[in-house]
């Protein structure tokens, strides 16, 4: 494995990603939901209510493009992978941490980009009773669900070659994420949960152990996803 390979591969991807009609479409979109979610606050409900909100709307589009991102990552481009593994200017390790690790980055970025100045800016002309602590975890904990979402996307890219099936896959078990957590005993690890109770988490009702083992459930679940897609691809026919 080569850092500097996968570093390059990362750089190129991350150029050819902040350009994309599909990131700037995303940008216009969460900016007009800040603005309309911004102008909607007044004295008359509180800044975490209204952040709840905002954070329930946000989240689908977001989670789109995590999703598309990811299962691109991989899949749309055996060509070029097939050009640079086989001819040994890399190894799949390289290719794959280069390209799927860019779309971490990107989507995790963009996330913080749009999120934190909307919800500072939301304690200012809104009734405020979310601290900065609060806001800067809720965030944290969104940000970890869109990138585990990636992940889980270049899985399902790195075991079908075709991009919609693996996009269709990847929809089919995040409207039903729901239903499977709740089958194990596991619904309060679901991306839902945090919506559901993103209010109690801003105004600091939320218990810390109830934040932690979210966050660190979608840290493992992401290096899981990751080295699941490592041996995917390494079993997969370029």
């Amino acid at each position: 494995m080569s850092l500097r390979a996968a570093r390059a591969i990362a750089r190129s991807e991350g150029a050819a990603l902040s350009g994309s009609w599909l990131l700037r479409g995303w940008v216009v979109l969460v900016a007009v939901l800040a603005l309309l979610a911004l102008a909607s606050m007044d004295e008359a409900r509180s800044v975490s209510r209204g952040l709840t909100g905002f954070l329930a709307v946000y989240s689908l589009p977001s989670a789109i493009l995590a999703g598309v991102l990811g299962a691109a990552a991989l899949s749309s481009d055996l060509d070029v992978a097939a050009d640079s593994v086989l001819a040994r200017a890399v190894t799949r390790t390289d290719f794959t941490l280069g390209k799927v690790g860019s779309r971490l980055l990107l989507v995790f970025a963009a996330h913080l980009a749009v999120v934190l100045p909307t919800m500072y800016l939301a304690q200012k002309v809104g009734r405020g009773n979310a601290d900065d602590a609060q806001i800067a975890v809720v965030a944290l904990a969104l940000g970890l669900t869109l990138v585990f979402l990636v992940a889980l996307g270049s899985l399902a890219g790195a075991l079908f070659r075709n991009t919609l099936v693996a996009i269709a896959l990847l929809m089919v078990v995040f409207a039903s994420q729901s239903l499977i957590f709740d089958f194990v005993g596991l619904e309060y690890l679901s991306p839902t949960a945090l919506l559901r109770d993103a209010e109690e988490w801003l105004d600091g009702r939320a218990g810390t152990w109830e934040q932690a083992r979210y966050m660190l459930a979608f840290a493992l679940g992401t290096g899981a996803c990751l080295g699941a897609t490592l041996a995917a691809f390494y079993r997969r026919d370029l």
